[in-house]
């Protein structure tokens, strides 16, 4: 690098950053010697010699690389064995970058490998990567039940975080059969299934049978499970109750990235509860603390977090953090989620092209994909029903509301949907509720928090 410098291919400005001609000049010459003959050549050489010195920085880094593009033979376990050792360091993004060079070279590494790297990729959220990387295994040749039961797990929850929630339920009741009754991994599924039967149509009950399990059962046997499965409570506990399950919750947590999904669902109920201030505080701690341990999965709290600009009406901020979840989002909900809510926040930016843009890949969605849970039909419906009402759509307005109609009763919808039906009259059926997060008529709220994997 100081010779590069020294010979002008670098250039430092007086402010000590890389002139970006230069650095362009570089990268130009990066690409002549990558593509170069004399690569492979240079690569093996600088193999020989790395190998033999013991204190040079990141040298295994280093040796894999070189390995790599001179092809010398076992490279390919070699940066295996690198990519597994960051992975076990919980340097899951770093591994990736590793174990993305060996795509092509799964014939030469045995089956737990790509076990291995397949896990790596869901726990990245390259999740259609990590169902490519199951595929390309032989169930047959699979010989023992514990790794059985982690290649369903896997795939199963990778389903999941597609959308393919029904074939993830499927694929979790079958990795059952793997495991013993009672064990660790037992109640982790049971874990998991709970929260998928509560998105599937007709299966509610047996999410509740699920969660009570666990919940009943299992508190002293697996503490952390047991606190992992109360991320869901809200969903079968009243305010006071699942506040208290949750604080016991994370009482028994020592994860801080546990702790702050937990943290995500308190400030859920908080929002539901009209105590936004806390909640928007909640939600900001543990957005922070997801964006530092786990990248891809920050942008649920995040979400959340807009959520309360948006009940602020404070849209511009709202936009800036809805934008940067979607960039590192990897889920399929989640990317539905966070364009309604963008579709909101530039609607009253007036921000039109925009709000075309949202409102139409919107539009597209439900119908191409009629068999999606009820409550996102819901949430769809009425937020399409609302900014259409906003756009003078009245037929879209109206075809909306009907649709949703037998979805409403008993929900957060209800009382918004009778305001729509009703041209904003008086005529309502329901009270307005008191809670600002259920008699707002700018936007239906659609929070997410992490009681499904």
């Amino acid at each position: 690098m100081q010779n590069l410098i020294d010979n002008k291919i670098l250039l430092y400005n007086s402010d000590n950053t890389i002139s970006p001609i230069h650095d362009i000049d570089y990268r130009d010459l990066e690409n002549i010697f990558e593509n170069s003959p004399f690569r492979p050549m240079f690569s093996q050489y600088a193999y020989e010699f790395l190998n033999g010195k013991k204190t040079i920085l990141e040298k295994q880094k280093l040796l894999c690389k070189l390995a790599r593009n001179a092809e010398i033979v076992g490279w390919e376990h070699l940066n295996f064995r690198y990519g597994k050792m960051l992975a076990r360091n919980k340097q899951y993004y770093d591994a990736q970058k590793v174990f993305s060079c060996l795509s092509a070279s799964f014939n030469k590494l045995n089956i737990m490998n790509v076990i291995f790297i397949a896990i790596n990729s869901y726990r990245t959220g390259e999740y259609n990567l990590a169902i490519e990387e199951f595929n390309t295994i032989d169930w047959n040749e699979l010989q023992y039940n514990k790794v059985k039961f982690y290649y369903l797990f896997y795939i199963g929850k990778s389903y999941n975080n597609i959308g393919r929630t029904k074939q993830a339920a499927e694929t979790l009741e079958e990795a059952l059969k793997y495991v013993e009754t009672n064990s660790r991994e037992y109640v982790q599924t049971l874990n998991v299934l709970h929260m998928y039967y509560f998105e599937i149509n007709d299966t509610v009950d047996k999410s509740k049978k699920y969660f009570n399990i666990i919940k009943n059962e299992y508190r002293e046997m697996f503490p952390d499970i047991w606190a992992n499965t109360m991320r869901g409570c809200h969903n079968f506990l009243k305010f006071d109750d699942a506040i208290n399950v949750l604080c016991e919750a994370e009482r028994l947590l020592n994860d801080e990235l546990e702790i702050a999904y937990i943290k995500t669902t308190k400030g859920f109920l908080y929002a539901k509860n009209d105590q936004l201030s806390d909640a928007k505080e909640i939600f900001y701690e543990s957005s922070r603390t997801i964006k530092k341990l786990r990248l891809h999965e920050y942008s649920y709290a995040a979400n959340n977090y807009a959520i309360c600009c948006m009940l602020e009406q404070n849209y511009q901020e709202a936009i800036e953090v809805l934008q940067e979840a979607l960039l590192w989002n990897r889920t399929e909900y989640g990317n539905i989620v966070l364009q309604n809510h963008l579709m909101v926040c530039t609607l009253y930016l007036h921000q039109e092209q925009e709000t075309e843009r949202y409102y139409s890949f919107l539009k597209n969605y439900v119908e191409k994909y009629s068999q999606i849970d009820t409550i996102m039909k819901r949430k769809l419906y009425i937020n399409l029903a609302i900014v259409s009402n906003e756009l003078n759509l009245e037929i879209d307005k109206n075809s909306y509301l009907k649709q949703c109609e037998s979805l409403v009763k008993g929900t957060s919808s209800e009382w918004r949907y009778y305001y729509l039906l009703n041209n904003n009259s008086n005529n309502n059926p329901i009270p307005r509720p008191k809670e600002q997060c259920s008699n707002t008529l700018y936007f239906e709220p659609w929070f997410l928090v992490y009681a499904h994997d």
